[in-house]
């Protein structure tokens, strides 16, 4: 049996477990929410710290990285100041051995008691972004469109791009890894726009919507959208979410147009390594 804190790669089904429940009891008892993604506890990639007193899961707190610079934290605290700086050393370690720049760490807005503790260490808000989640009561699921959305393969990229990606689509490697979870849009044959679509038991979350700029102000990043929830409403989702900046109104007032409503606001602090 595990007590203190501990950090590890690759946590066990029970571990898994804990956690769940500890979020389900933040989210219940203090209207507190938590950025982890569908899949993270199960992502070998992600560095997992844990703060356990006689057996019992206190806290947790994840770290990892998605463009090999700048990584993201987010903790699910309920301990003392003096176990968070012993965890947050530990995230700091693990990005200095990793070569990460920055670390940021996401916190709820609701969470008065982690927000103190990091200004105290010194961390410095950078923005902030809305949880929001798809409510299918609210969506006009009776629209036409000619949008048509695919995975991305680097199969299709070869055959019709040279292995290469169009630059809007933001896509650095081709690789596998970087095109795993990738919705292509494609209009007449031709890419016009992409998502990230991830999912893990029924829970999906759509980030980083992009539409070609040559394609702007035509309504076609709403068809985009459109198009991808109406093939997520075929399957047996349990919940459907997305983030946006606070400041993007643009988006914001999209996304509330096809069904999503504000969940919470994530506030992120940063620290350089």
């Amino acid at each position: 049996m595990k007590n203190g804190v501990y950090c590890v790669q690759k946590l066990s089904k029970n571990e898994i477990f804990e956690i769940e429940l500890l979020e389900k009891r933040y989210n219940k008892n203090k209207n507190i929410f938590f950025k982890l993604y569908p899949g993270l506890l199960e992502d070998d990639n992600t560095v997992h710290i844990l703060h356990k007193e006689n057996g019992v899961l206190i806290s947790y707190m994840s770290l990892n990285c998605f463009d090999h610079k700048e990584a993201e934290a987010m903790a699910i605290f309920d301990s003392d100041k003096s176990i968070f700086i012993n965890m947050f050393k530990m995230v700091t370690e693990k990005a200095k051995e990793n070569g990460w720049d920055k670390v940021l760490i996401i916190i709820d807005r609701n969470d008065t008691f982690l927000i103190n503790l990091v200004k105290e260490l010194g961390l410095t808000f950078s923005f902030s972004e809305y949880r929001m989640n798809f409510d299918e009561t609210k969506f006009n699921s009776s629209f036409t469109s000619n949008i048509v959305i695919q995975d991305a393969t680097i199969e299709y990229l070869e055959k019709n791009y040279f292995g290469k990606a169009p630059n809007f689509l933001e896509i650095k490697e081709m690789d596998a890894f970087a095109i795993t979870n990738i919705k292509l849009a494609l209009l007449h044959d031709e890419i016009i726009g992409k998502a990230r679509v991830e999912q893990n038991n029924g829970i999906i979350g759509i980030y980083g919507l992009i539409l070609n700029p040559k394609h702007r102000g035509k309504g076609l990043g709403r068809e985009i959208l459109n198009c991808i929830i109406r093939d997520i409403m075929k399957t047996n989702y349990k919940k459907l979410y997305l983030e946006v900046e606070v400041e993007n109104t643009v988006a914001l007032n999209l996304y509330k147009s096809t069904g999503f409503y504000i969940q919470n606001t994530f506030d992120y602090y940063e620290y350089l390594v």
